[in-house]
């Protein structure tokens, strides 16, 4: 079976996220999704990865996640927030809820990731009190150091763990 790694990144912390799951993955072709073909019919496999973007996953990343079916999928995303929070799981379910029900999802995953100063300013302008508050400001530094090595091994055991329901070897 083919298998196809597909990300969205703005930071390049979801692009890190999905080198790893590339890299466990035998035979995977990791690809940014702005260059993905327009058919995807030769994949068997496909995992999709993205940013969160105003509290839901990227518009590119569900460009694609729209459009397949008949697919063994992963979902993976990067946030700035906590990974294993009720609103991670929320937007995770409403991304799951794009898929069409052709597909096989295998599996899901979250990763921290480091706040881009773009989304912090333009945080700052919507939301000025955040700017002092201590637990905005505990969260934004815990995330400046993510994805770290931990993550990334962390992203290959998911990965590992997809083949592995699927039969395939790593």
């Amino acid at each position: 079976m083919n298998k196809l790694v597909a990300v969205s990144s703005k930071t390049g912390n979801t692009r890190k996220v999905a080198a790893a799951i590339s890299d466990a993955i035998a035979d995977s072709k990791l690809i940014e999704i702005e260059d993905a073909p327009l058919a995807l019919d030769e994949y068997g496999f496909v995992a999709v990865g993205f940013w969160l973007d105003s509290g839901h996953a990227d518009d590119k990343a569900l460009s694609i996640i729209k459009t397949l079916r008949g697919k063994n999928v992963a979902l993976f995303g990067t946030l700035g927030g906590d990974p294993s929070s009720a609103e991670a799981q929320k937007v995770m379910d409403e991304t799951v809820s794009y898929l069409h029900e052709s597909n096989n999802l295998v599996g899901t995953m979250w990763c921290r990731g480091r706040i881009s100063e773009t989304v912090l300013s333009r945080m700052y302008e919507l939301y000025p009190k955040i700017r002092n508050d201590k637990k905005h400001l505990e969260r934004v530094a815990l995330a400046s150091s993510h994805p770290d090595e931990q993550d990334l091994v962390n992203a290959a055991v998911n990965a590992r763990k997809w083949m592995e329901c699927l039969n395939e070897s790593v």
